[in-house]
């Protein structure tokens, strides 16, 4: 059982807000102790976004997306499980990638190529193992 599945049945109560919220609250300490204890780069990145303010709204911008985008990974592990997670971002960068092929054109090596095939039959296999537990937990 993955961690988060294990935090989710040890707490049901907690909802995925509150443990995006948490996770973010300890990433963050430790990134601000590397940033402004371990190093000088926080100090420069400061000193950066005063000196460049269009710059500080685009990290702003990118934070904000960043924080939407995680409340539905959050939802997702709390609904449906961490698994279910994970094959949903496979997915969703399977994708990416051949819509960046076809659409803008970006051309892939034979060996580019073998690992999306790779990536594709990995997706299929998980989905239909996936459906056959189902199958097989509904007719018992």
């Amino acid at each position: 059982m993955r961690p988060q599945d294990k935090i989710n049945e040890h707490h049901p109560r907690n909802s995925p807000v509150h443990m995006m919220c948490w996770m973010n609250f300890w990433t963050s300490l430790c990134y601000l102790a590397y940033l402004f204890g371990f190093s000088s780069t926080g100090y420069d990145l400061i000193s950066f976004l005063l000196r460049h303010p269009d710059a500080a709204r685009d990290v702003l911008l990118f934070c904000l997306c960043g924080a939407f985008g995680q409340l539905f990974i959050f939802l997702t592990i709390k609904s449906f499980g961490s698994l279910t997670n994970t094959l949903v971002c496979t997915t969703r960068k399977f994708f990416n990638i051949l819509i960046s092929v076809v659409v803008n054109g970006n051309p892939l090596l034979p060996m580019q190529w073998v690992a999306v095939f790779m990536v594709f039959i990995g997706l299929i296999t998980s989905t239909l193992i996936k459906s056959k537990s189902r199958y097989k937990y509904k007719k018992a």
